[in-house]
């Protein structure tokens, strides 16, 4: 089982998030590809196929894997290659809802013969560094969603959203 770090954050907040994980990391794009990319920005919102989900990946994690899938493409495994999951908030004005961005990795896996195996400590440092950079960046509010209190930390832009009625789920 994996962790996670749920956020909601807005395009300019994303696009700065961006840059301080370009400093030490790429971000790989699958999309529709055949294979995955390394890209330098993100896809705009609704643009293409997955377009909101990325992958993070430091060189010194080792080199980048890659799993075929039947149709002959190639994609990125979360839970056996060193990557952390960055899906991307995103805003639905129609509905009034906000869907949370999230960072996800996953540090122990079982492989094919069914020995557990450990990602590098390296992996678990870095995501716990871009939780941090999130938390010291947005604001951290208490909302209610479906009558629960929950903990989240937003951009300023988005928060004035819920304040106007919309919805986080």
């Amino acid at each position: 089982m994996g962790k996670q770090f749920g956020f909601i954050m807005d395009n300019v907040d994303e696009s700065e998030f961006v840059e301080f994980i370009r400093k030490e990391g790429e971000i790989y794009f699958i999309g529709n590809l055949q294979r995955p990319i390394v890209i330098i920005e993100l896809p705009p919102k609704f643009s293409c196929n997955g377009w909101f989900q990325v992958h993070l990946h430091k060189q010194n994690f080792g080199q980048m894997v890659f799993h075929k899938l039947k149709d002959g493409r190639e994609t990125i495994n979360s839970t056996t290659t060193n990557v952390i999951e960055f899906l991307r908030t995103s805003v639905n004005t129609d509905k009034k809802e906000i869907s949370k961005g999230r960072l996800w990795v996953e540090m122990k896996y079982y492989d094919q013969k069914g020995e557990l195996l450990e990602k590098p400590k390296e992996l678990n440092e870095w995501y716990n560094n871009l939780v941090k950079y999130i938390k010291n960046k947005l604001s951290k509010v208490e909302i209610e969603s479906g009558g629960n209190v929950m903990v989240v930390y937003i951009s300023a832009s988005l928060l004035a959203l819920l304040n106007d009625g919309y919805v986080v789920r």
